[in-house]
């Protein structure tokens, strides 16, 4: 006779092995299921109306909440451009890595996403040495700290998971909390 817990069990490895593979058939599974509209506040709370930095919905980025008129980034999957339209980054899909580069200037990797974290500057694999003193943002489920978490403060909370978001999620970001793209950051 089989148990509750046995049914239990193998279903969660049934859905698992079938999520797996589904993500593994489809490149953009988590761009479509991991990268939800959200609400990034100030602080360590998202009960505080006047702590929103700023929304993402779809891929416009809103100072504050969102509304018509306070669109301050566009992202189309490849390029950041600001509210008049203009390109200042785009994401670098090339190699093991994803990079933000700038448009303005010698396209410049600014930011290498490494897992949950935003590395300041361009690699094509993880630093020798640990990446303590290159993450200028970490990603813990809701949570983003400036640095990592266990040696930085939780700078702002999300209204959703965004340490397994999309690279470009996080770029989008981070992007946004620090001005790299043509806003004035955060």
């Amino acid at each position: 006779m089989t148990t509750r817990a046995q049914l239990s069990w193998g279903l969660g490895l049934a859905l698992c092995t079938a999520c797996g593979a589904e993500a593994d058939d489809d490149p953009q599974f988590r761009t479509q299921f991991l990268d939800v509209d959200l609400t990034i506040h100030e602080g360590d709370t998202v009960e505080a109306p006047d702590c929103v930095l700023f929304d993402i919905i779809g891929g416009g980025v809103h100072d504050g909440a969102a509304t018509s008129t306070n669109r301050i980034l566009d992202f189309d999957g490849t390029d950041i451009r600001t509210a008049d339209g203009q390109s200042r980054c785009y994401v670098d899909r090339s190699g093991p890595m994803t990079r933000l580069r700038r448009t303005d200037d010698d396209e410049t990797a600014v930011y290498t996403v490494f897992h949950k974290y935003v590395l300041a500057g361009d690699f094509e694999f993880p630093p020798d040495g640990g990446i303590a003193n290159l993450a200028v943002y970490s990603f813990k489920q809701d949570e983003i700290f400036e640095g990592v978490p266990n040696q930085a403060n939780q700078f702002a909370i999300a209204t959703a998971n965004v340490q397994f978001a999309s690279d470009e999620r996080k770029l989008l970001i981070t992007a946004a909390l620090d001005g790299t793209c043509g806003t004035f950051g955060y």
